[in-house]
């Protein structure tokens, strides 16, 4: 049997148990806990990177991986004059894609880049952002645009298309489906039928790779 280890942020963590539950027998999913891979921004991912991912590197056949979401945000204080800059940088993010391949290029796995999905920008404006439960700073908002994650995303393709690494679009998947149809009312995260359309197509790209 195949071993995935999958390294996500909370959009990974909304469709994992759907991955598990499709590729039981199939394929092993090394980590079932709730937060022992999760990414969050690419500094964050490399930060924790000896903790978090490299024990499961060892017996990991295919690994599944994305971080972007965290990376675009940035914060406010109840309106967009006040706004930050994000929260990594768009050069710095190519670097810090081109760094992680390099980590997990050193073992045997075969690598998936998986794209990050889409927001509901009129939504995550406007609602208090109170799922982002590590931010306790009173009356910081959080905020992220499509176009940053549009623009992250392609700079992400590049790196891993011009390292032979394989690509997923779950970008594309949720769009394909209908952005509304899968988002929670706070525009970012994934509403249950999202959680089964991403873990769907997640699994069933496993499955085509282990064939």
């Amino acid at each position: 049997m195949k071993n995935l280890l999958m390294i996500g942020d909370s959009i990974y963590r909304g469709y994992r148990k759907t991955v598990q539950r499709i590729l039981e027998s199939k394929v092993k999913v090394l980590d079932d806990s709730e937060f022992g891979t999760n990414s969050r921004s690419s500094i964050e991912l490399l930060d924790n990177f000896d903790k978090n991912i490299e024990p499961y590197l060892k017996d990991a056949d295919i690994i599944h991986f994305n971080c972007g979401l965290h990376d675009v945000m940035f914060f406010h204080w109840g309106d967009l004059a006040s706004a930050t800059p994000k929260l990594i940088s768009f050069e710095e993010y190519e670097e810090n894609i081109k760094l992680i391949i390099k980590k997990l290029s050193k073992y045997n796995a075969m690598l998936i880049w998986a794209s990050s999905t889409p927001i509901i920008e009129e939504l995550h404006i406007h609602k208090k952002q109170v799922t982002e439960l590590w931010d306790s700073i009173p009356g910081r908002d959080v905020m992220r645009y499509n176009k940053d994650i549009i623009e992250y995303n392609a700079a992400a393709y590049g790196i891993v298309s011009n390292s032979g690494i394989a690509f997923h679009d779950l970008y594309k998947v949720v769009v394909n489906t209908g952005i509304e149809k899968c988002l929670w009312e706070d525009g970012i995260h994934l509403n249950v039928y999202g959680q089964k359309i991403l873990g769907e197509a997640v699994a069933n790209r496993i499955l085509g790779e282990v064939k």
